[in-house]
């Protein structure tokens, strides 16, 4: 009895452990991981699972990065010299299986920014057909602030850098703000997981505006707003979500 017990829990939690998300590769070296288990990370998070695999063999880095992350891990061992290192069967498929999501990560993502760097240029070419295979459901949607609605997304493209965008694990970002001595703007990116938001508005009075109440300036906080629209990153490139504003 007590052994078909033990079998039941072993069971259990083998099932439990291929289902779950891997957070880090402790268990990279005994146990087969699974797509399941690395479904929807990026390829800095992929990345830094690979070479966790090789950290925990002691593997010795020359990328600052990965070195400066290790050297913190109190199971990190370096060893004399990287030739000595030796991977098991395990391992080695694991970091096979990890770089190809990898790579097909990286695909996605790079399709995701040439479907943005399209949109980019049809708004400024005024390229109706192409703008339209993007936004189709904004301007269903937003019919009456349609055109308006995209000289702000053509506005904020063109103050957003798409070649130096600063990825960071999860997400990537790149964000302008521009004070013009009365008010300050801002223009930015974000990638979270699958989600990609582009965001403007006016956020605040300029660093420089002085006294609210000195009758110089007519500069309102009232006026403060924010746009924002939410793409999606499929396999393929993007597809329009939704339109936010506030303030």
């Amino acid at each position: 009895m007590k052994k078909k017990l033990f079998f039941c829990i072993l069971i259990l939690i083998t099932l439990n452990s291929n289902g779950q998300t891997l957070t880090n590769c402790a268990i990279c070296d005994k146990q087969l991981v699974t797509e399941k288990q690395l479904e929807g990370k990026s390829p800095e998070e992929l990345s830094l699972l690979r070479n966790e695999i090789y950290a925990r063999k002691g593997y010795i880095f020359s990328e600052g990065k990965y070195d400066n992350y290790f050297q913190r891990k109190s199971w990190y061992k370096p060893i004399k010299s990287n030739n000595e290192l030796t991977l098991t069967d395990i391992e080695s498929k694991n970091i096979n299986l990890i770089k190809s999501l990898e790579d097909k990560s990286r695909k996605k993502r790079e399709a995701a920014i040439s479907d943005l760097k399209k949109l980019k240029n049809a708004l400024n070419n005024n390229d109706k057909n192409s703008i339209e295979s993007f936004l189709g459901k904004m301007k269903e949607e937003e019919s009456t602030y349609y055109e308006g609605l995209l000289e702000s997304l053509k506005e904020t493209f063109n103050h957003i850098n798409l070649d130096n965008i600063h990825w960071n694990k999860s997400k990537g970002l790149y964000k302008v703000s521009i004070d013009n001595g009365y008010q300050v703007y801002g223009y930015e990116i974000l990638f979270a997981g699958n989600q990609i938001r582009i965001r403007t508005g006016e956020y605040s009075g300029s660093e420089i505006f002085g006294d609210f109440n000195d009758g110089y300036s007519d500069y309102q906080s009232e006026d403060e707003y924010a746009y924002w629209w939410i793409f999606e990153m499929q396999e393929k490139g993007i597809v329009y979500l939704s339109f936010g504003v506030a303030g």
